[in-house]
């Protein structure tokens, strides 16, 4: 029911029409669905799935949300809450410098709202990495999804982050992440990548269903 502007592609790739799809979703939590057979949704709680680490600084990440968590399942990374953990981890590593402007904007309100502003707008380096680390950990849970199922049809990220820092999903890192799969990296090369850009997504499939 999406006309081709309520969608940015981020990997062409080559498309088999009725293959699987994934539908994830970062926003307060993460939602993931899968569809097959052309138009049957399977919806379950994907974002309840171990967190699983792809590179050293994601594994240090790991380990500070463990030690905080216990156990650390994507939702916990792969969220609005999951920026402002990886903000926090990033801050105690003391790497980059908290600038007082931001500190004073997460005392102030949203603190994942501020973090990615601060980042978008490149005037802090410590909110553009924890975004940056944030979107290669979102990317590499799509991959993961993606390879679950095979999903020739296309991923699909919606929710309501994606729209908000598409440059930064545009500039290579969600795609570099979704892409490294070792032996099967020239497989899910060929998987079309998309971000929904109409907030309005999960309205437009109640409709459908009602009217079905």
């Amino acid at each position: 029911m999406l006309p081709p502007a309520d969608l940015a592609t981020l990997q062409a790739g080559e498309p088999i029409a009725r293959a699987p799809r994934v539908v994830l979703g970062a926003g307060t939590g993460l939602g993931i669905a899968y569809v097959v057979n052309g138009a049957s949704p399977v919806a379950g709680e994907g974002g309840h799935a171990s967190f699983a680490p792809s590179t050293e600084e994601q594994a240090a990440l790991w380990r500070y949300l463990h030690a905080r968590e216990g156990r650390v399942s994507l939702e916990h990374v792969v969220s609005a809450g999951g920026l402002v953990r990886a903000y926090a981890f990033l801050r105690e590593r003391a790497t980059l410098a908290e600038s007082a402007q931001l500190r004073e904007a997460l005392r102030a309100g949203d603190a994942a709202a501020a973090i990615s502003d601060f980042a978008m707008d490149r005037t802090d380096p410590l909110a553009g990495a924890a975004l940056d680390l944030f979107i290669a950990c979102y990317g590499a849970a799509a991959g993961d999804h993606a390879l679950n199922v095979m999903a020739r049809g296309g991923v699909f990220v919606a929710g309501g982050i994606a729209p908000k820092i598409l440059p930064r999903l545009q500039a290579g890192g969600f795609i570099a992440a979704f892409n490294d799969k070792g032996e099967f990296s020239e497989y899910v090369r060929r998987m079309p990548v998309h971000v929904v850009i109409n907030e309005r997504l999960g309205l437009l499939g109640a409709a459908a269903a009602a009217q079905a």
